[in-house]
Protein backbone atom coordinates (compact mmCIF):
# COMPACT_ATOMS: atom_id res chain seq x y z
CA UNK A 1 0.00 0.00 0.00
CA UNK A 2 2.80 2.44 0.89
CA UNK A 3 6.53 2.37 1.38
CA UNK A 4 9.44 4.60 2.35
CA UNK A 5 13.19 4.21 2.07
CA UNK A 6 15.50 6.36 4.15
CA UNK A 7 18.18 6.61 6.81
CA UNK A 8 17.74 6.82 10.57
CA UNK A 9 20.39 8.29 12.85
CA UNK A 10 20.09 5.38 15.33
CA UNK A 11 17.74 2.72 16.68
CA UNK A 12 15.64 5.27 18.60
CA UNK A 13 15.31 7.60 15.64
CA UNK A 14 14.11 4.59 13.66
CA UNK A 15 11.04 4.40 15.93
CA UNK A 16 10.33 8.10 15.40
CA UNK A 17 10.58 7.74 11.64
CA UNK A 18 8.31 4.70 11.63
CA UNK A 19 5.73 6.59 13.69
CA UNK A 20 5.75 9.47 11.21
CA UNK A 21 5.49 7.13 8.23
CA UNK A 22 2.54 5.03 9.38
CA UNK A 23 0.57 8.00 10.69
CA UNK A 24 1.14 10.60 7.95
CA UNK A 25 2.12 8.85 4.69
CA UNK A 26 -0.02 10.34 1.93
CA UNK A 27 -1.02 7.01 0.38
CA UNK A 28 -2.07 5.57 3.73
CA UNK A 29 -4.04 8.69 4.64
CA UNK A 30 -5.78 8.80 1.24
CA UNK A 31 -6.90 5.18 1.69
CA UNK A 32 -7.96 5.71 5.31
CA UNK A 33 -5.30 3.21 6.40
CA UNK A 34 -3.06 5.40 8.54
CA UNK A 35 -2.26 4.03 11.99
CA UNK A 36 -3.12 5.68 15.31
CA UNK A 37 -0.56 6.28 18.05
CA UNK A 38 -1.84 4.89 21.35
CA UNK A 39 1.34 5.73 23.23
CA UNK A 40 4.74 7.12 22.29
CA UNK A 41 7.37 7.84 24.91
CA UNK A 42 10.77 9.23 23.91
CA UNK A 43 12.70 10.37 27.01
CA UNK A 44 16.12 11.98 26.67
CA UNK A 45 17.55 8.91 28.41
CA UNK A 46 16.00 5.49 28.82
CA UNK A 47 13.91 3.29 26.56
CA UNK A 48 11.59 4.61 23.88
CA UNK A 49 8.21 2.97 23.34
CA UNK A 50 5.61 3.03 20.56
CA UNK A 51 2.19 1.36 20.61
CA UNK A 52 0.11 1.61 17.43
CA UNK A 53 -3.42 0.71 16.37
CA UNK A 54 -4.09 -0.23 12.75
CA UNK A 55 -7.52 0.28 11.11
CA UNK A 56 -7.39 -2.60 8.63
CA UNK A 57 -8.20 -2.06 4.96
CA UNK A 58 -11.77 -0.84 5.50
CA UNK A 59 -11.18 1.16 8.66
CA UNK A 60 -13.15 -1.16 10.93
CA UNK A 61 -10.38 -3.25 12.52
CA UNK A 62 -8.34 -2.57 15.64
CA UNK A 63 -4.86 -4.09 15.27
CA UNK A 64 -2.47 -3.45 18.15
CA UNK A 65 1.30 -3.74 17.85
CA UNK A 66 4.17 -2.36 19.88
CA UNK A 67 7.90 -1.61 19.79
CA UNK A 68 10.19 -0.87 22.71
CA UNK A 69 13.90 -0.11 22.61
CA UNK A 70 16.23 -2.25 24.65
CA UNK A 71 19.82 -1.47 25.58
CA UNK A 72 22.39 -4.14 26.33
CA UNK A 73 25.40 -1.87 26.98
CA UNK A 74 27.63 -4.68 28.21
CA UNK A 75 27.69 -6.10 24.68
CA UNK A 76 26.95 -2.85 22.79
CA UNK A 77 23.48 -4.10 21.91
CA UNK A 78 20.83 -1.59 20.83
CA UNK A 79 17.67 -3.41 19.95
CA UNK A 80 13.93 -3.32 19.39
CA UNK A 81 11.63 -5.63 21.32
CA UNK A 82 8.42 -6.41 19.41
CA UNK A 83 4.95 -7.10 20.81
CA UNK A 84 1.36 -7.63 19.80
CA UNK A 85 -1.79 -6.94 21.81
CA UNK A 86 -5.54 -7.45 21.75
CA UNK A 87 -6.37 -3.98 23.12
CA UNK A 88 -4.74 -0.97 24.74
CA UNK A 89 -4.76 -0.06 28.42
CA UNK A 90 -2.96 2.42 30.65
CA UNK A 91 -0.47 -0.19 31.86
CA UNK A 92 3.17 -1.00 31.08
CA UNK A 93 4.33 -2.27 27.69
CA UNK A 94 4.51 -6.00 28.48
CA UNK A 95 1.34 -5.87 30.61
CA UNK A 96 -0.88 -4.71 27.72
CA UNK A 97 -3.94 -6.91 27.07
CA UNK A 98 -3.00 -10.05 25.16
CA UNK A 99 0.75 -9.36 25.23
CA UNK A 100 3.27 -12.17 24.84
CA UNK A 101 4.54 -13.30 28.21
CA UNK A 102 8.06 -14.13 29.30
CA UNK A 103 11.21 -12.34 28.25
CA UNK A 104 11.94 -13.90 24.84
CA UNK A 105 9.78 -11.78 22.58
CA UNK A 106 10.91 -11.25 18.96
CA UNK A 107 13.60 -8.62 18.52
CA UNK A 108 15.53 -6.66 15.94
CA UNK A 109 19.25 -6.31 16.62
CA UNK A 110 20.06 -2.73 15.65
CA UNK A 111 22.81 -0.14 16.11
CA UNK A 112 23.30 3.18 17.85
CA UNK A 113 24.49 4.80 14.62
CA UNK A 114 23.06 5.63 11.17
CA UNK A 115 21.34 2.81 9.29
CA UNK A 116 19.29 2.53 6.14
CA UNK A 117 15.68 1.41 6.47
CA UNK A 118 12.76 0.21 4.36
CA UNK A 119 9.19 0.65 5.65
CA UNK A 120 6.17 -0.96 3.97
CA UNK A 121 2.68 -0.66 5.41
CA UNK A 122 -1.02 -1.10 4.85
CA UNK A 123 -3.82 -0.72 7.36
CA UNK A 124 -3.35 -4.40 8.28
CA UNK A 125 0.39 -4.78 8.81
CA UNK A 126 3.77 -3.07 9.01
CA UNK A 127 7.02 -4.44 7.58
CA UNK A 128 10.33 -2.99 8.77
CA UNK A 129 13.77 -3.72 7.36
CA UNK A 130 16.85 -2.02 8.80
CA UNK A 131 20.44 -2.54 7.77
CA UNK A 132 22.45 -3.00 10.96
CA UNK A 133 26.10 -3.42 10.12
CA UNK A 134 26.22 -6.15 7.47
CA UNK A 135 22.86 -7.68 8.45
CA UNK A 136 19.26 -7.00 7.47
CA UNK A 137 16.86 -6.94 10.40
CA UNK A 138 13.32 -7.79 9.26
CA UNK A 139 10.09 -7.38 11.24
CA UNK A 140 6.45 -8.19 10.48
CA UNK A 141 3.84 -6.61 12.77
CA UNK A 142 0.16 -7.13 12.06
CA UNK A 143 -2.32 -9.47 10.45
CA UNK A 144 -1.65 -12.21 7.96
CA UNK A 145 -4.14 -12.85 5.13
CA UNK A 146 -6.18 -15.78 6.49
CA UNK A 147 -7.39 -18.73 4.44
CA UNK A 148 -10.94 -19.07 5.70
CA UNK A 149 -13.87 -17.05 7.03
CA UNK A 150 -13.30 -14.36 9.68
CA UNK A 151 -15.22 -16.35 12.29
CA UNK A 152 -12.46 -18.98 12.21
CA UNK A 153 -9.58 -16.52 12.51
CA UNK A 154 -11.03 -13.19 13.65
CA UNK A 155 -7.65 -11.72 14.68
CA UNK A 156 -4.78 -13.46 12.82
CA UNK A 157 -2.02 -11.40 14.42
CA UNK A 158 1.62 -12.24 13.75
CA UNK A 159 4.70 -10.67 15.33
CA UNK A 160 8.08 -11.61 13.91
CA UNK A 161 11.67 -10.39 14.17
CA UNK A 162 15.23 -11.67 13.75
CA UNK A 163 16.13 -12.83 17.25
CA UNK A 164 14.53 -13.81 20.55
CA UNK A 165 17.17 -12.57 22.97
CA UNK A 166 19.02 -9.36 23.83
CA UNK A 167 22.06 -9.97 21.63
CA UNK A 168 24.04 -7.83 19.19
CA UNK A 169 23.86 -7.70 15.39
CA UNK A 170 27.30 -9.36 15.05
CA UNK A 171 26.00 -12.50 16.77
CA UNK A 172 26.20 -15.54 14.49
CA UNK A 173 24.38 -18.07 16.68
CA UNK A 174 21.20 -19.88 15.71
CA UNK A 175 19.22 -17.37 17.78
CA UNK A 176 20.00 -14.62 15.25
CA UNK A 177 17.77 -15.77 12.40
CA UNK A 178 14.60 -14.39 10.81
CA UNK A 179 11.08 -15.37 11.85
CA UNK A 180 10.47 -17.19 8.57
CA UNK A 181 13.57 -19.37 9.14
CA UNK A 182 13.69 -19.55 12.96
CA UNK A 183 16.61 -21.57 14.28
CA UNK A 184 17.42 -22.53 17.84
CA UNK A 185 20.63 -23.88 19.39
CA UNK A 186 18.86 -26.51 21.48
CA UNK A 187 18.79 -30.12 20.30
CA UNK A 188 15.39 -30.58 21.93
CA UNK A 189 12.13 -28.83 21.23
CA UNK A 190 12.59 -25.03 21.38
CA UNK A 191 10.49 -23.09 23.85
CA UNK A 192 11.06 -19.68 22.23
CA UNK A 193 10.99 -18.35 18.68
CA UNK A 194 11.71 -15.34 16.49
CA UNK A 195 8.04 -15.29 15.44
CA UNK A 196 4.67 -15.82 17.15
CA UNK A 197 1.08 -16.16 15.92
CA UNK A 198 -1.91 -15.28 18.11
CA UNK A 199 -4.60 -17.94 18.01
CA UNK A 200 -6.26 -18.94 21.25
CA UNK A 201 -2.81 -18.11 22.69
CA UNK A 202 0.60 -17.10 21.33
CA UNK A 203 2.08 -19.96 19.30
CA UNK A 204 5.78 -20.04 18.28
CA UNK A 205 7.00 -20.67 14.75
CA UNK A 206 9.48 -23.55 14.82
CA UNK A 207 11.80 -24.67 12.05
CA UNK A 208 12.44 -28.38 12.10
CA UNK A 209 14.37 -30.24 9.43
CA UNK A 210 14.23 -33.74 10.90
CA UNK A 211 11.62 -36.43 11.29
CA UNK A 212 10.55 -35.17 14.72
CA UNK A 213 6.96 -33.90 14.63
CA UNK A 214 6.11 -30.77 16.59
CA UNK A 215 2.50 -29.67 16.88
CA UNK A 216 3.47 -26.03 16.40
CA UNK A 217 3.76 -23.67 13.43
CA UNK A 218 6.11 -23.44 10.48
CA UNK A 219 6.35 -21.21 7.43
CA UNK A 220 6.40 -22.79 3.99
CA UNK A 221 8.37 -23.07 1.78
CA UNK A 222 11.21 -22.42 4.26
CA UNK A 223 10.45 -25.33 6.58
CA UNK A 224 12.20 -28.28 4.97
CA UNK A 225 10.06 -31.07 6.41
CA UNK A 226 6.87 -29.78 8.06
CA UNK A 227 5.25 -32.68 9.89
CA UNK A 228 8.01 -34.92 8.48
CA UNK A 229 5.97 -35.55 5.33
CA UNK A 230 6.78 -32.85 2.82
CA UNK A 231 10.13 -31.78 1.39
CA UNK A 232 9.99 -28.38 -0.29
CA UNK A 233 13.39 -26.83 0.34
CA UNK A 234 14.26 -23.69 -1.58
CA UNK A 235 17.76 -25.11 -1.97
CA UNK A 236 16.30 -27.33 -4.69
CA UNK A 237 15.02 -24.38 -6.74
CA UNK A 238 16.67 -22.05 -9.24
CA UNK A 239 15.63 -18.91 -11.15
CA UNK A 240 13.26 -19.33 -14.08
CA UNK A 241 14.75 -20.14 -17.47
CA UNK A 242 14.15 -16.57 -18.65
CA UNK A 243 16.20 -15.20 -15.72
CA UNK A 244 13.24 -14.05 -13.64
CA UNK A 245 12.60 -15.37 -10.15
CA UNK A 246 9.57 -17.31 -8.93
CA UNK A 247 7.89 -15.54 -6.02
CA UNK A 248 6.10 -17.99 -3.75
CA UNK A 249 3.55 -17.11 -1.07
CA UNK A 250 4.82 -17.51 2.47
CA UNK A 251 2.30 -19.82 4.15
CA UNK A 252 1.77 -20.06 7.90
CA UNK A 253 1.05 -23.72 8.63
CA UNK A 254 0.51 -25.96 11.61
CA UNK A 255 2.68 -29.02 12.00
CA UNK A 256 1.65 -32.33 13.49
CA UNK A 257 -1.47 -34.31 12.62
CA UNK A 258 -3.66 -31.27 11.78
CA UNK A 259 -1.38 -29.78 9.10
CA UNK A 260 -3.59 -26.71 8.64
CA UNK A 261 -2.69 -23.71 6.47
CA UNK A 262 -3.77 -20.57 8.31
CA UNK A 263 -2.93 -18.03 5.65
CA UNK A 264 -0.15 -16.08 3.97
CA UNK A 265 1.94 -13.03 4.77
CA UNK A 266 0.85 -9.84 3.05
CA UNK A 267 3.51 -8.46 0.69
CA UNK A 268 6.20 -11.03 1.59
CA UNK A 269 7.34 -13.77 -0.76
CA UNK A 270 9.82 -16.61 -0.71
CA UNK A 271 12.25 -17.10 -3.56
CA UNK A 272 15.46 -18.99 -4.32
CA UNK A 273 18.38 -16.71 -3.51
CA UNK A 274 20.85 -18.04 -6.08
CA UNK A 275 22.64 -15.09 -7.70
CA UNK A 276 21.02 -12.56 -5.35
CA UNK A 277 22.34 -10.28 -2.62
CA UNK A 278 20.52 -8.06 -0.17
CA UNK A 279 18.83 -4.99 -1.70
CA UNK A 280 18.60 -6.54 -5.18
CA UNK A 281 15.33 -5.91 -7.00
CA UNK A 282 13.21 -8.53 -8.76
CA UNK A 283 10.03 -7.71 -10.67
CA UNK A 284 6.76 -9.63 -10.78
CA UNK A 285 3.70 -8.46 -12.75
CA UNK A 286 5.42 -5.11 -13.24
CA UNK A 287 5.81 -4.52 -9.48
CA UNK A 288 9.32 -4.22 -7.97
CA UNK A 289 10.21 -6.39 -4.99
CA UNK A 290 13.30 -5.73 -2.89
CA UNK A 291 15.22 -8.80 -1.76
CA UNK A 292 16.75 -9.28 1.69
CA UNK A 293 18.38 -12.04 3.72
CA UNK A 294 17.41 -11.92 7.37
CA UNK A 295 19.60 -11.88 10.46
CA UNK A 296 22.92 -13.68 10.28
CA UNK A 297 21.79 -16.00 7.46
CA UNK A 298 22.82 -15.63 3.83
CA UNK A 299 22.31 -19.05 2.20
CA UNK A 300 20.17 -19.28 -0.97
CA UNK A 301 17.16 -20.48 1.05
CA UNK A 302 17.28 -17.55 3.50
CA UNK A 303 15.99 -14.78 1.23
CA UNK A 304 12.66 -12.98 1.16
CA UNK A 305 11.19 -10.54 -1.37
CA UNK A 306 9.09 -7.55 -0.20
CA UNK A 307 6.59 -5.95 -2.55
CA UNK A 308 7.38 -2.25 -2.75
CA UNK A 309 3.99 -0.65 -3.20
Amino acid sequence: MAYEIGTATDYKDLIAKLKTFVTTNAALVAAGQQWTVMRHTAPASGDHELILRGPGLAGVDQIYVGIKTEDAPAISGYNWKLQGFTAFANVTFDAQPGAMGGTNQPRLLLVNSPMNYWFVASGRRIIVVARAGTTYQIAYLGLIMPYGPPKNLPYPLFIGGCCYDALVWTDSSAAHSPFYYPRHPSSGKPTVSQGYFLGTQWYPVLFKASSTVYTDLCILPYATRPAAYLSCSLTQMRPNRDGTYPLLPMLLCSQGSSRNIYGEFEGLFALPGFGLVGEDTVTSDGVPHTVFNGGSLAAPDNFVAIRME
